[in-house]
């Protein structure tokens, strides 16, 4: 009878230990979190099973030095190739430097991968970066190619200078911008305000 009572005392203590240690030590719950150095926090809406979550925000580490943040009232969750791509609606996010001015984005949809953090900002595209605002109808943020593309209907007002152009390609590394037409026989309209 005592050797019972020990095995059943032992096997109740075996299985507190496993309880405990997958509540305090496995690393499942947050491998996705390291994998993507991010942080994510958000509230589903349950509609007809759809994927759609409201209030969605992304707080992306990219290195030591930059950060992005991305939010959305409205976001739907798809899956294409193994790669999680968010639809967002009414967006704003910030990509902030250590010691530089920030650069804050604002859109009426974009197309989020959380693989590569790439972002495509549709619709009503404002952006300001200091004292500039740019206004467009598209822009892509591209980390694997370290630049930035705004495109259609761009309105560029500076300190000085106010321009309407087709495209504006931005590196992110060297901060240089070009600034140019589709059609090479148009010219870029510029008007000095000072």
């Amino acid at each position: 009878m005592k050797k019972v009572i020990k095995l059943i005392l032992i096997f109740i203590v075996i299985i507190f230990l496993l309880m405990f240690y997958n509540e305090y030590f496995s690393n499942d719950k947050n491998a996705d979190a390291i994998k993507f150095n991010n942080e994510v926090s958000k509230e589903f809406i349950d509609k007809d099973n759809n994927n759609l979550i409201k209030n969605l925000e992304y707080k992306i580490n990219l290195d030591e030095l930059k950060k992005y943040n991305l939010n959305a009232e409205i976001s739907e969750l798809s899956y294409e190739n193994d790669v999680e791509i968010i639809k967002m609606q009414v967006v704003n996010a910030s990509f902030l430097e250590k010691e530089k001015s920030s650069l804050l984005i604002f859109s009426d949809e974009a197309i989020y991968n959380s693989l590569n953090h790439n972002t495509n900002f549709i619709g009503n595209v404002k952006i300001e970066y200091e004292n500039n605002t740019i206004i467009a109808n598209n822009m892509n943020l591209d980390f694997e190619k370290k630049n930035i593309k705004i495109y259609n209907n761009i309105k560029f007002n500076g300190m000085s200078i106010e321009l309407e152009a087709d495209n504006i390609n931005i590196d992110l590394v060297t901060k240089k911008m070009n600034i140019f037409m589709n059609d090479s026989k148009k010219n870029i309209e510029i008007v000095r305000t000072d």
